[in-house]
């Protein structure tokens, strides 16, 4: 995701399902903003972490099963996120 920022592209994806992503802040779409870490390391001591939006959802009003979703558009059409949100 760094290297296509880098190149002013948009980037989502599926996670991994052991990512460790923490909400940081709720946005008011109900997403959050959370960083990306290179390493378990990096997460600890909150260096090299890139800003990303996390969207969460389920399939079916029935279902257990929470689906996560990675985007680098951090900015809605409504509001603009304040990237310094992103800090601990």
């Amino acid at each position: 995701m760094a290297s296509a920022r880098a190149r002013a592209a948009d980037v989502d994806g599926i996670p991994a399902g052991d990512m460790i992503l923490v909400k940081l802040k709720r946005l008011p779409d109900g997403s959050y903003l959370t960083k990306l870490y290179p390493s378990p390391r990096a997460r600890a001591a909150d260096v090299d972490g890139i800003p990303a939006r996390l969207i969460t959802y389920r399939l079916g009003s029935k279902s257990s099963e929470e689906y996560r979703l990675l985007c680098s558009i951090l900015e809605s059409i409504h509001q603009a996120v304040d990237h310094r949100d992103c800090s601990r």
